[in-house]
């Protein structure tokens, strides 16, 4: 069952504002190396409905091997036909669009290297971790842009140059040689 939580939870060892029990349904979509979403649709006489807002996180399992995940809303709509709350949200790691990499080079270096040069390099210290598998080395340059885009997002980034695939934690962004299991 999900569970919602305050804007600034960081600790999800407990039930938060509430477990959202009568939730009518709770969608978790991961597309490949890209967005990472949830879509809550609640009761809007529910006992958690007044509690459902902008910014606060819902913590929802997306699969059936992964821990549960966090996820922050940034959306919310009344479905007045079906008397019910409908909460987007996007991965709780999203935050880390509101933050800039001041400028970076990395020359023939390691995709974990390239990552904690990123890390260090941010204008607002983050919580967050950056982890990679992966061996092969290779040169890149980021300036004036998000960490996520230099994960993933534009042209010269880790997964342009070194390859990979993308997992997320709640506390960690990972880049492996190659996510999931035969």
């Amino acid at each position: 069952k999900p569970v919602l939580f305050t804007e600034d939870n960081t600790n999800y060892d407990h039930n938060g504002i509430g477990v959202l029990y009568d939730a009518a349904s709770c969608v978790v979509t991961e597309e490949y190396n890209g967005a990472f979403d949830l879509e809550l649709e609640y009761p809007v006489d529910g006992e958690w409905a007044s509690e459902i807002t902008q910014g606060r996180q819902i913590l929802a399992k997306p699969n059936d091997v992964d821990e549960p995940h966090a996820f922050r809303i940034y959306d919310i709509e009344k479905d007045l036909e079906n008397d019910t709350i409908i909460a987007r949200a996007t991965s709780i790691t999203n935050d880390l669009g509101g933050n800039l990499i001041k400028d970076v080079t990395v020359t023939d270096v390691t995709a974990q290297q390239a990552l904690s040069a990123i890390k260090a390099n941010l204008i607002e210290p983050t919580l967050f971790d950056f982890v990679s598998d992966i061996q092969t080395t290779s040169s890149s340059q980021w300036t004036r842009i998000n960490p996520l885009q230099a994960i993933a997002g534009t042209d010269g980034s880790i997964i342009d140059f070194w390859g990979g695939d993308i997992k997320r934690t709640n506390n960690t962004i990972y880049v492996y040689s190659r996510r999931g299991k035969d």
